[in-house]
């Protein structure tokens, strides 16, 4: 199966090859094998397409051969339209005549509980050296080189997208929708059941592609995830990547056993992983589209201000909430909007950003605002939103704005709201490759990721800027521990060691030793029953806050002595409550987390995930995602909490995992933050096996 040991492969052959078999070609039309024939031929394809059928004969024009070993030459790339059954043998026939690559069409494999026949397939390839994509898949289309092999829709529109796809029904009504939104392709591949080639391959070979500008996925899933992101970490600064993920709503972690594995849930993970490695994760399909043909249609702005220009004021309000929300800043010199956009509308007209002209404007004035904001360099983007008026001529306002927007050096994004005049404008100005939207939102969605994809290219890459701290604390000895959770006196020992600062602690085990431990110290205290066993220490009674004297804390032993004899006394902390974390998923590995802590913790659910190592940078976008970030810059007269100490125990809590494979999970709850520094007041520690 597709793993991280898989040998590195050149795609340029599967894409572009001199010669095409097609294993169980077939004279029916209604037949898989002949789809895939006729779209091959009637594509234009200029390479030898040989059909191979046991039968012989003539199918679509072509000489039928019985046997792929009996071809004249040995094609670059064979696909097979045959049962799953016979699959394999079709395979092991290819990989004797020499075909490097292969696609096997055929369904009924790992999708359908034939996880053996899936295995047994991939392995009878690496014998040939042969490399396969699927099984059940529907091919694949490159335009560069007129080539359509797949058995869905035959209309394809030529361009710079590249369109990868786990689902093959999806994938093929994607495309006709990309086709009908005026959106070409260089690519569409779809990928099934991903048991050799799989999304980093393709990725790869697009990104390097002079043919495409931008790439969209459909994933449902991944089967090594540290893979895709080691490499689309590098690709996604060369082009845009957008992925459309299915799964939002999966369970997580089964053994909800601690914050941290309840609150991670696996589609949490892929979304930090995407926002970690660059990549656009657009929220439905509208927003993948929209993305899609921002990206290959505009220019990446040089600033981030945005000028709006609107002739309704809702409208304006509406794209002002959306642009905050997405953190992208609005031009705020008012002087020059009054200088400059004064001389262009009426007195009425609310000089100020948006710029209000009211509906009473004529499209004329609209227009000319419309390029006195397109050429002053100090605007990084250009929002433009008109409502139609009665009596305004659509077919001399849209030619208009060709000639006003069409080749403007900047990100202009165009909103018409109203009815059919609108939708018909819309289209008019999409077909002319401008950024046309009914609704405000959407051109703001669209303006968004144009942004982030120009951040994502100039972002720290994840291995660099690295915590610069000792890493001597960092390698455990863990041979003496049993699976299952550590107790907390021994858990806050190993964030200790690791370099992460804790709260002052003492361990007793009779009421001599608690006494001794509190001489000299200052309450107030913080009293907990010490047991592995216990882990959500505050539901099962086991912690008792706020105790101010000696005979507060002997009360409060006795009555935690029915739970257990030994006990943790803390000095108790004031501060803002954390979480950080650490879990190791089954697709990325080692990840780390961050959010506002304390008992409530899965109620609040402010957390955010990536995966370990990270940079100093990921660690503060982590912190920057929660409403925790916003609390650390002070609230309610409290300073400034430092940011970066917390980043950097974040950063000691993945690297704990990454170098002490037992470890399966770290907790630290809560982390109390104060502008005087940071301290663990508890953690737990689970080993695996």
């Amino acid at each position: 199966m597709s793993d991280s040991t898989c040998p590195s492969i050149d795609m340029d052959r599967f894409f572009s090859p001199r010669s095409i078999a097609v294993i169980g070609a077939s004279s029916e039309p209604s037949k898989l094998g002949h789809k895939l024939m006729r779209n091959i031929i009637e594509g234009g394809f200029s390479g030898s397409v040989f059909p191979v059928n046991p039968r012989g004969g003539e199918i679509l024009g072509r000489t039928a051969y019985a046997d792929v070993l009996d071809l004249p030459d040995v094609p670059d790339l064979a696909i097979i339209a045959l049962p799953a059954a016979m699959a394999n043998e079709a395979i092991d026939r290819c990989g004797r005549a020499g075909i490097p690559f292969g696609i096997v069409v055929s369904a009924g494999f790992g999708e359908a509980g034939n996880a053996e026949g899936e295995e047994e397939l991939v392995n009878t390839a690496r014998r040939h050296g042969m490399r396969i994509l699927g099984p059940n898949v529907f091919g694949f289309i490159y335009t560069p080189s007129s080539l359509n092999a797949q058995f869905g829709p035959s209309r394809v529109l030529p361009g710079r997208v590249a369109i990868i796809t786990q689902s093959g029904a999806l994938g093929a009504s994607l495309m006709g929708k990309v086709f009908d939104e005026g959106i070409g392709v260089s690519g569409v591949v779809s990928t099934g059941n991903k048991a050799d080639i799989d999304d980093v391959d393709l990725l790869s070979f697009f990104c390097s592609d002079p043919n495409t500008d931008a790439i969209l996925m459909y994933i449902e899933g991944l089967k090594d995830g540290r893979r895709f992101q080691s490499v689309i970490d590098d690709l996604s600064r060369s082009k845009p990547i957008i992925v459309l993920k299915s799964g939002r709503t999966e369970e997580g972690a089964r053994v909800v056993r601690s914050h941290t594995a309840s609150l991670a849930g696996r589609d949490r993970i892929f979304d930090g992983a995407f926002r970690q490695s660059g990549v656009l994760r657009a929220g439905s399909i509208r927003e993948a589209l929209d993305w899609t043909r921002a990206l290959i249609n505009l220019p990446v702005p040089e600033r981030e201000e945005v000028l709006l220009i609107t002739n309704g004021g809702g409208l304006g309000a509406i794209t002002v909430d959306g642009l905050m929300e997405n953190g992208i800043p609005l031009y705020d010199d008012v002087e020059w909007i009054e200088r400059e956009m004064g001389s262009i509308f009426p007195a009425y007209a609310t000089m100020n950003n948006p710029v209000d002209i009211t509906a009473q404007a004529p499209y004329g004035s609209y227009l000319k605002g419309l390029k006195k904001a397109i050429e002053e360099p100090s605007i990084g983007s250009v929002i433009g939103i008109y409502s139609p008026t009665a009596g305004a001529d659509m077919d001399d306002f849209t030619k208009g704005i060709v000639r006003t927007v069409g080749g403007a050096g900047k990100p202009v994004l165009l909103c018409s709201f109203g009815g059919s005049d609108a939708i018909e404008q819309i289209k008019r100005l999409g077909a002319e490759g401008i950024q046309a939207f009914y609704y405000p939102e959407e051109a703001v969605s669209s303006l968004s990721a144009l942004i982030r994809s120009s951040r994502s290219k100039k972002r720290t890459p994840t291995n660099s800027n690295r915590s610069s701290g000792p890493t001597e604390g960092l390698t455990i000895h863990l041979g003496e521990n049993k699976p299952g959770f550590m107790d907390a006196a021994s858990a806050l020992d190993m964030i200790e060691r690791a370099g992460i600062p804790t709260a002052r602690r003492w361990v007793v085990h009779d009421e001599e030793g608690l006494k001794a431990a509190v001489d000299g110290s200052k309450g107030p205290f913080v009293l907990k029953a010490l047991s592995a066993d216990i882990v959500h220490k505050t539901e099962a009674g086991a912690v008792v806050l706020g105790i101010g004297s000696v005979s507060g804390l002997l009360e409060k032993y006795r009555d935690l002595s029915s739970i257990s004899k030994s006990a943790l006394l803390m000095e108790q902390l004031k501060g803002v409550e954390l979480i950080i974390g650490a879990v190791r998923d089954p697709v990325f590995g080692p990840c780390v987390m961050f959010g506002l802590g304390g008992t409530m913790v899965e109620v609040i659910d402010d957390v955010s995930f990536r995966t370990a190592p990270l940079s100093m940078e990921d660690a503060l976008m982590m912190i920057s995602e929660t409403r925790a970030g916003e609390i650390m810059e002070g609230f309610r007269g409290s300073g400034p909490i430092d940011k970066g100490s917390i980043a950097e125990a974040i950063i000691r809590l993945g690297e704990l995992l990454l170098l002490n494979d037992r470890i399966e999970e770290i907790e630290v709850n809560p982390l109390m933050a104060s502008p005087s520094g940071i301290a663990a007041a508890d953690a737990r520690v689970r080993f695996g096996i």
